[in-house]
C-alpha cells in the first residue's frame, strides 16, 4: 500500500542518515585506541628514563658526599693565589685561568695545563699518559719539575711513556715494561736505560 511504501521510504532514509554517523563513531574509537597505545608507549619510555635518571642522581649524590667528606672547603682567594703561584712556576700567564680547558692550547700548553690541574686537585693517585709527548727540552723540564713537586709520601704517580728522556728528570721507584697489554719485565732505572739502548725487541717473546 501507499502507506507501507511511505513507511519503507522513511526507514531507508533513517538508515541512510544513521549509517554515516555510526561510521564516524567507529573511526573516532579506533583513533582513540591508537592514541592510547601511543600514550602508553610514551609513558613506558618516560618511566624507564626516570629510573635511569634516578640511578644517575644517586650515583652523583654519592660521589658528592664522598668528595665533601674527604676534601675540606677551599677558600676562593686561597685557591686563586695557589693557582697563580703554580702558573708562574710552569711559565704560564694568568690568562689561563680565564680560558676553557685546552681551548686553543699548543701541545706544550696542554701538558702544562695537566700539571696545573694535578697540583691544584692534589689526588692520591694520578695517571699521566705520555705527558712528555711533543715537548721541547725546556717544557719537558718544567713538566717534570711539576710532577716531582706533586709526588710525595702521601700519593702515587703512574707515568706512561715510550721514551727514557722523561726519566732524566723524574726518578721512578719502579719501571715496568708493557708489551701488548702485558707487563713483561720490571726493574729500576737501569731497565729504562737498557731499553733506550737496545729497544724493545729483546723483550718480545
Amino acid at each position: 500500500s501507499n502507506k507501507d511504501m511511505e513507511q519503507r521510504g522513511d526507514d531507508e532514509e533513517n538508515l541512510t542518515t544513521v549509517a554515516p554517523s555510526s561510521t564516524i563513531n567507529i573511526m573516532d574509537f579506533n583513533n582513540l585506541l591508537h592514541t592510547q597505545g601511543e600514550l602508553r608507549s610514551e609513558i613506558h619510555k618516560l618511566r624507564l628514563l626516570k629510573n635511569e635518571l634516578d640511578k644517575k642522581c644517586r650515583h652523583y649524590e654519592k660521589s658528592l658526599k664522598h668528595l665533601q667528606h674527604n676534601k675540606d672547603d677551599i677558600d676562593a682567594v686561597e685557591f686563586l693565589t695557589n693557582a697563580k703561584k703554580i702558573l708562574s712556576h710552569l711559565g704560564l700567564d694568568d690568562s689561563f685561568l680565564k680560558r676553557s680547558i685546552n681551548d686553543g692550547f699548543s701541545g706544550g700548553e696542554k701538558k702544562k695545563s695537566e700539571i696545573l690541574q694535578l697540583l691544584m686537585l692534589n689526588p692520591q693517585f694520578a695517571v699521566l699518559d705520555e705527558t712528555d709527548s711533543g715537548l721541547d727540552v725546556d717544557a719537558l723540564r718544567t713538566v717534570a719539575e711539576g710532577v716531582n713537586e706533586f709526588n710525595n709520601d702521601g700519593n702515587s704517580v703512574l707515568i706512561i711513556t715510550h721514551y727514557q728522556r722523561l726519566l732524566n728528570y723524574i726518578k721512578p721507584d719502579v719501571v715496568h715494561i708493557m708489551i701488548d697489554g702485558e707487563i713483561v719485565k720490571s726493574g729500576d732505572m737501569n731497565l729504562a736505560k737498557e731499553v733506550e739502548e737496545k729497544g724493545y725487541s729483546w723483550l718480545v717473546k
